[in-house]
């Protein structure tokens, strides 16, 4: 059962290496929080505004992010396998080396967000904004990427192998090493893609 936090004041406060599975947070301000190496799983969080807050190394696998703002948040490290993200704000967020296994991310909005190294592995990323977003050397091995925007994305060595990228917008997008391999692409728009030189 989801423990509920009414009336609690969490703006910037440190919550790092605590257990808040299942926590009910729907709706709340926490802003600036420190949830480093926190246990989020399964939390329902939707609609919370977590903006600037440092999620880095925390447990979220199943956690309800669906309509949260996470504008400059840090979620490095972070485990969000099954996670529930759609229309959620990740702008300018920081998902270096997350792993998003499996995450239902429709429509979410990634503009600027660095996400290197990345695990997007059969992800539901359909109708994602990822417009500047850095995607160097991340995984998105049969991810669905339909409708998806990554107009001058940074996608230098990412893996899209067996991908779905129906009708994909990738325009002035630098792609130096990037794996296409067995990926649908019917559709895609790939315009004045940038093949970076060293």
């Amino acid at each position: 059962m989801s423990k509920k936090y009414d009336n609690i004041d969490f703006n910037s406060k440190d919550l790092s290496h605590i257990n808040l599975e299942s926590a009910d947070l729907r709706d709340m301000d926490l802003t600036n929080v420190d949830f480093r190496g926190t246990v989020l799983d399964f939390a329902d969080l939707r609609g919370a505004n977590l903006s600037g807050a440092n999620l880095t190394d925390a447990n979220l696998r199943g956690v309800d992010l669906r309509g949260a703002n996470l504008t400059g948040a840090s979620l490095k490290n972070a485990n969000l396998v099954c996670a529930k993200m759609g229309l959620a704000k990740f702008i300018k967020a920081d998902l270096t080396n997350a792993l998003v296994l499996n995450a239902d991310l429709e429509g979410a909005d990634f503009t600027k967000a660095t996400m290197i190294e990345a695990n997007f592995n059969n992800a539901d990323m359909s109708n994602t904004v990822l417009v500047r977003a850095n995607l160097t050397r991340a995984l998105l091995k049969s991810t669905c990427l339909s409708n998806a925007d990554l107009s001058f994305a940074i996608l230098e060595d990412a893996t899209l192998i067996d991908s779905f990228i129906k009708d994909v917008t990738i325009l002035n997008a630098e792609t130096k090493g990037m794996k296409l391999r067995g990926s649908f692409n019917n559709g895609a728009k790939f315009l004045k893609l940038t093949f970076r030189q060293d």
